[in-house]
């Protein structure tokens, strides 16, 4: 238990979603399991901050105003400073095979379809930060249950 809340401290994940509804739920469920979050309302403004605060984990929507998710994870993979930070990609919209490997190929680690399986989430976040570089190799595998990919 305790190897476990010490492996949380201090770990930053940068959450962007247009709806402030659902960023709030999950930054409070984020909060409460030890994770330091800041957020964004837009693509761009996750764009910044991930620039700006070099978090340990990116969650981002995939339906968003000024950069889509795709884009987002694009730019983030591009970029020498974010392209190593894991991406997890949520839609409640964008929930074909094709969308979830169109998020793949963009970079992204998993894709999550809303309403989210919380608790797989979170356990896709632990497992993440025990093995950071196992999540930052992935890409462009098939989606699993529209969740994750080896």
């Amino acid at each position: 238990m305790f190897k476990l809340l010490k492996e949380k401290q201090g770990k930053l994940i940068l959450l962007a979603d247009d709806s402030q509804q659902e960023m709030v739920a999950l930054r409070n469920i984020l909060e409460v399991a030890g994770y330091r979050v800041v957020t964004a309302n837009n693509g761009s403004e996750a764009l910044r901050l991930a620039a700006t605060h070099l978090p340990d984990l990116i969650i981002l929507d995939v339906t968003m105003p000024m950069k889509n998710g795709f884009a987002v994870t694009e730019c983030l993979k591009g970029y020498e400073k974010t392209a190593r930070i894991p991406v997890i990609l949520i839609s409640a919209r964008r929930t074909s095979v094709e969308d979830m490997n169109l998020g793949y190929r963009s970079g992204a680690a998993y894709y999550f379809t809303k309403p989210l399986d919380k608790p797989k989430l979170m356990g896709v976040i632990v497992n993440i930060f025990r093995d950071p570089d196992g999540a930052r190799s992935t890409g462009g595998a098939l989606p699993i249950a529209s969740t994750e990919h080896p």
